[in-house]
């Protein structure tokens, strides 16, 4: 649209696009590290059900604020506890049964 506009040339457009691609399969490949490591946490862990399906949702947000661009301690700060309530959670659930 900027190029239709006459505001960024084609070089510009060009550059512009290669940075998007290669920011997206940097992120696809971040995705599934991310869905490998969470099978293998969960398959040597023991996890619940309930503690992977909060896991999974927790790290789909740890990739989507990375790729808008959050800083990593702010990703951090946001997660941490969460995750850990996720994990700490779905024992005392797995104890009350």
């Amino acid at each position: 649209m900027a190029q239709a506009l006459g505001a960024i040339g084609t070089e510009e457009t060009a550059a512009a696009i290669a940075r998007e691609k290669a920011a997206f399969a940097s992120n696809v490949v971040a995705i599934n590290t991310h869905d490998a490591a969470l099978r293998k946490v969960g398959g040597s862990a023991k996890l619940s059900a309930n503690q992977m399906l909060n896991l999974s949702r927790q790290g789909n947000d740890v990739v989507t604020m990375f790729a808008l661009g959050a800083p990593p301690m702010q990703i951090f700060a946001s997660q941490a506890g969460q995750i850990y309530d996720a994990l700490s959670r779905g024992r005392e659930v797995s104890r009350d049964r």
